[in-house]
């Protein structure tokens, strides 16, 4: 902001007329805009008090007053002063629980501190204690898993060793929340013993909100009882109840009750019922008469349980039996939820508490559904999304939405239930500010309430199958789309070089999240980068979008912009309990559809693809352990997905384009070309988008050709392969340095890699391919492979320098690239996304500008890979052929390993060449179907 820019809007600051006039009424007796300005921070802190003393009496016009507020502390100057007017904005919300609004006023609160050029830790640590106070408050646990970290190192850094102990049991609630019983009792553990060992003075430290011993100790209790720790859930909670006796605090009536219910969880009834007796008794001492009706009431409802009697108390109260209401749920006794949920529905109205009215009235929405009570059911769930809505909590709105969507489906009310899931994708962009990493926005796209999941599934039984495809395209392919669609709007030449920043920057962001280095300070610093390059592309000319339908007409041009006689696009897309697809064919001016649904489990899924894809791992010397693996695999798919095949048969098509989802992508597509006598060619693509781009981009087959030979000798056919590749290409060269490969690169017709590749789960960033014995690279995205196997940043004595899907998709540019063919093991594998889109070489290379990619999907053969490589380039027309269609190609290759026999395959490979047994060595799945054609066909 220019001075004359800031000083215009000092003179005239928003909202101050309508909303603030307690704290700013003074503000008109300033000319000068520095008196102004420093009367305007007077007014703020007036302001701030004013609602703070507000609070406890008049919340509602406290949080006006407080959001009000904010937008004029953004008038302040000074990057430090505007971070503690947010604070005590945030302090205003906190205190009234609006968790929501205080969480984004923290964010622009860390950002002003942190670009202070005075940066004061201790602020800093201050303010991010406070928003993963307020993010674990919203339940906000993926944004909040994000500033743990980061929470602990600005403690430690300021010497602040209270907010320590508080990110240590912020950890140990994450991994609770995570299903990590043993780091979660390792984190309150040492969250627990950290505060116990704070000083007087540090106590005293008025730097630090400093949360008591006891409350770490209740928190350590409910989550040991709730992970199934009991003896440590009753250890502390012991000390809790005896600390609470001896200072006479009436919080000693809770914790008898969280002893109990301790108890509870762990089948000890008896012991349960006695400690509610006593916090019964306890209780009117204390002045709480009401608590000692709960305690009994609870005491009542655990005794049922001993006498193995049905039990619903006549008057329940929310805070008491909602526990009980969700384990009804959860053992499926519809009737008695119905029955309890209805009066914990009546006592949480009553008392105000909305939390437990949302979810008592999610569960009865559900045991409605399966008791034949529709009408009853779909009123309370509508109230319920209309007050979660007042109230602005988007994602419980969500998370109901999707209940009376499937309350819909349950009753065959298909369209209804697409009308629901539409508004609550509307609902996505008020949350998305909370996903600062790629891999975070694509899970709110994609796994946020299994939303999109139950979209997509909708839209197929409702027969609905463009909307189904451009619904899956949104969920699988976001970042994807966003880094390549102004390639189609403007071209590649005018976009390239910002679309590599833009990539650099989500890549980083990517690799530090997956990697635990994500730091805010850099996450806010990158963040900004990100925005800026946004706005230079304009990427909003065609991008896919989730208000109205602007992404289902997107996703519609892009399968007419594919579409050709004879073709088809076949869409799948898995989610918990199915598989659901859809089959795009015929020419563009015509295109039709269908489809279907299989009930077909993750769990069943990932069992046959890790059974089959251990097994083809399992042996790569003679391929024994997986010559009938790959059988196997298509056997198991079929019987779940014989509806596809059936669809194929019936539409004929001469050339598919699958485009898998998750799992479904080890799956060995090439056996529909086997099944359905149509097919002469099958090709994969990430999504919809990328494969119109591929097909749109024109590519000349001939010119140079950069081959990455195997450096390593010991790839037996290696040498011959890149014979046989200068014999049918010419204009081969073999780059020496990374440097070179990538200059050379630029101009290629193809790449062509003959040596290592490996797929590196834990980062699939970090996968790539042997290039060069060079040592001469740093940075971020560079990494060497030693001698003994590790990968890192630095080289070492005999390392190789590995190129890295993150190079490819921020460095290696491919304007003039019609085919990259991988012909190393793996080279293919990606990892998934929680939506889905595929992380990987051949995704990196096409980003990158290739118009076609061969990759392998499980360790190649090095004997039949090499084969089969030499046949694609004795069809191809960019070798000694005349066949253009890569799918085809590859097809015709196919068929030729298939049928050679061992006398021809020892001539071609040498006499002293070790082959599978048999006339026709490779005439299995394992040799025949590892390499897949991504892209365009």
């Amino acid at each position: 902001m220019t001075l004359s820019e800031f000083r215009n809007r000092v003179r005239n600051p928003p909202m101050v007329k309508a909303y603030l006039k307690p704290g700013f009424h003074d503000l008109d007796h300033y000319f000068d805009w520095r008196d102004r300005h420093n009367a305007l921070v007077e007014a703020v802190n007036r302001a701030l008090d004013t609602a703070m003393e507000a609070a406890a009496e008049n919340p509602w016009h406290a949080q006006l007053l407080a959001r009000a507020t904010a937008d004029v502390v953004a008038l302040v100057d000074g990057p430090l002063a505007r971070a503690t007017g947010y604070h005590g904005v945030a302090s205003v919300l906190i205190k009234v629980d609006d968790h929501f609004d205080a969480i984004d006023v923290l964010r622009k609160a860390i950002a002003d501190c942190r670009r202070a050029d005075d940066h004061e830790l201790d602020l800093d640590a201050e303010l991010v204690q406070m928003l993963t106070y307020a993010l674990r408050a919203d339940g906000d646990w993926e944004e909040l898993r994000g500033w743990v970290p980061d929470l602990r190192q600005v403690a430690t850094e300021a010497g602040l060793r209270g907010i320590e102990a508080f990110a240590l049991l912020l950890e140990g609630m994450l991994a609770e929340h995570d299903g990590r019983a043993t780091e979660a009792i390792r984190a309150m553990t040492a969250a627990v013993e950290l505060r116990r060992s704070l000083t007087e003075e540090e106590e005293r430290d008025r730097r630090q909100r400093l949360v008591g011993l006891e409350n770490y100790l209740e928190a350590f209790g409910r989550i040991a009882g709730r992970l199934g720790h009991y003896a440590d859930a009753e250890r502390v909670q012991l000390e809790v109840v005896t600390r609470f006796l001896a200072s006479g605090d009436a919080r000693a009536v809770e914790a008898l009750r969280d002893l109990a219910m301790t108890y509870h969880l762990s089948g000890d009834d008896r012991r349960a019922i006695t400690r509610l007796r006593e916090a019964a008794d306890l209780a009117p001492h204390l002045g709480l008469t009401d608590e000692a009706a709960k305690s009994r009431k609870r005491a009542e409802l655990f005794a049922s349980f001993v006498d193995d009697a049905q039990y619903v108390p006549e008057e329940a109260d929310s805070a008491v039996s909602n526990d009980e209401v969700l384990r009804l749920l959860a053992a499926r006794q519809y009737e008695q939820v119905w029955a309890l949920g209805h009066q914990v529905l009546a006592e949480a109205r009553e008392s105000g508490q909305v939390d437990v009215e949302l979810s008592v009235s999610n569960s009865l929405a559900i045991a409605g559904s399966h008791t034949s009570r529709f009408d009853e059911a779909r009123s309370i769930i509508i109230e319920a999304i209309r007050i979660a809505n007042l109230g602005r909590r988007y994602r419980l709105t969500v998370n109901l939405c999707r209940t009376l969507a499937q309350l819909y489906i349950d009753h065959d009310r298909h369209l209804d239930a697409i009308t629901v899931l539409d508004g609550a994708i509307a609902l996505i962009p008020q949350i998305w500010h909370a996903a600062k990493t790629s891999h975070h926005r694509q899970e709110m796209l994609a796994g946020l309430a299994g939303l999109l999941d139950l979209h997509a599934h909708t839209m197929v039984r409702a027969e609905d199958h463009p909307s189904f495809i451009a619904v899956t395209e949104l969920a699988r392919s976001r970042n994807t789309t966003e880094w390549v669609l102004e390639e189609l709007n403007y071209g590649a030449e005018k976009t390239e070089p910002l679309l590599r920043q833009l990539r650099a920057v989500d890549v980083e962001l990517e690799l530090r999240d997956i990697g635990g280095t994500l730091t805010s300070a850099r996450m806010n610093e990158l963040a900004g980068q990100r925005s800026a390059l946004l706005r230079e592309l304009d990427p909003s000319a065609g991008s896919l979008t989730l208000e109205g339908t602007n992404y289902e007409l997107t996703t519609r041009r892009a399968l007419r912009a594919t579409a050709r006689a004879g073709s088809a696009v076949l869409v799948l897309y898995a989610d918990t309990d199915y598989v659901s697809w859809s089959l795009a064919h015929g020419p563009a001016d015509d295109l039709n559809y269908t489809g279907g649904y299989a009930e077909w489990s993750a769990e069943e899924r990932h069992q046959l693809v890790a059974g089959v894809t251990n097994s083809v791992w399992a042996d790569e010397e003679d391929g024994a352990a997986g010559r009938d693996a790959v059988d196997r695999l298509w056997a198991g798919a079929r019987a779940k997905l014989g509806g596809i095949v059936l669809a194929l048969r019936e539409v004929a098509p001469e050339r598919l384009t699958v485009v898998p989802h998750e799992e479904l992508v080890f799956l060995p597509w090439w056996s529909l070309a086997d099944e359905v006598p149509s097919i002469r060619g099958v090709t994969l693509a990430p999504s919809v988008a990328m494969l119109q781009l591929c097909v749109q981009r024109d590519r000349a087959v001939h010119g140079p050709t950069v081959v990455v030979p195997d450096r390593t000798g010991d790839l037996t056919f290696a040498p011959g392969e890149v014979a046989a590749v200068r014999a049918a290409r010419g204009g081969v060269t073999e780059p020496k340095s990374t440097s070179e490969l990538f200059a050379e690169a630029r101009e290629c017709a193809v790449l062509h890699v003959s040596g290592h590749g490996f797929f590196f789960g834990a980062n699939p960033y970090w996968s790539g391919f042997l290039a060069t014995r060079d040592t001469s690279d740093r940075g971020l995205f560079a990494r060497y492979l030693s001698e003994t196997g590790r990968l890192g940043p630095e080289p070492s004595p005999g390392c190789h320098r590995v190129v890295t899907v993150a190079e490819c998709l921020t460095r290696l540019s491919l304007p003039r690239c019609a085919l990259a063919v991988l012909s190393a093991c793996e080279s293919g594998v990606p990892r998934l996304h929680a939506g889905g889109e595929l992380t990987g070489l051949p995704n990196a290379l096409l980003v990158a500008g290739c118009r076609s990619v061969m990759a392998s999907m499980w360790p190649a053969d090095d004997a039949a890979a090499s084969l089969l490589v030499r046949f694609c380039y004795d069809v191809w027309a960019g070798g000694l052929g005349q066949e253009t269609d890569l799918g085809v190609v590859l097809a015709m290759a196919r068929t030729r390993l298939r049928r050679t026999t061992r006398e021809e395959a020892l001539a071609a490979l040498g006499p002293h060449a070790l082959l599978p047994p048999g006339d026709h060595p490779f005439n299995a799945r394992l040799y025949t179907d590892v390499f897949h054609v991504f892209g365009a066909p």
